[in-house]
């Protein structure tokens, strides 16, 4: 009972974090939807890892294009599962998520899917999403499946992929 109590005291007062990867999926959603409902291009920058940044030349146009093309605030939002893959490989860990949703916002519905990237102890400037693909609901082949983008998750923002 004393080994419990210790640990439940460890647990309560911080000693470790309990966040799940669903917890941890929908605070990345909530970000990237407040960010594309605020139209501001300093933080859909900010949600990317720096180095995609950094190392992608039209990076600011691409992040313009993708304002331009996101029409209207979000209302709700369905969030497909999450694929989530961890690499443990020479005593470094890291972990992506690759995500998808659908954004219905007041003037179109539109299907994103990303590699986000929410650990790395080689390198922090790999946190953040690496690549972003978006369509708009009804351009999409597949409607009935998780939006993929082509499949390829290239660096940077996709716009209009099937």
């Amino acid at each position: 009972i004393l080994i419990i109590n210790v640990f439940l005291a460890f647990l309560f007062l911080g000693g470790c974090d309990v966040s799940s990867n669903d917890d941890i999926a929908n605070e990345c959603y909530s970000k990237l939807i407040e960010a594309l409902n605020s139209n501001d291009l300093t933080k859909i920058e900010s949600l990317f890892a720096k180095n995609i940044v950094n190392n992608i030349n039209d990076f600011e146009n691409q992040t313009i294009r993708l304002l331009d093309y996101y029409q209207g605030e979000s209302v709700s939002y369905k969030k497909y599962s999450i694929g989530i893959t961890e690499d443990k490989d020479k005593k470094i860990y890291a972990k992506y998520f690759n995500m998808s949703l659908d954004i219905t916002t007041t003037e179109e519905i539109y299907r994103i899917a990303t590699i986000w990237y929410v650990d790395d102890t080689n390198d922090n400037n790999n946190i953040g999403i690496w690549s972003l693909y978006i369509i708009k609901f009804s351009n999409d082949l597949y409607p009935e499946k998780a939006y993929g983008g082509d499949g390829l998750w290239t660096n940077g923002i996709h716009i209009g992929k099937k």
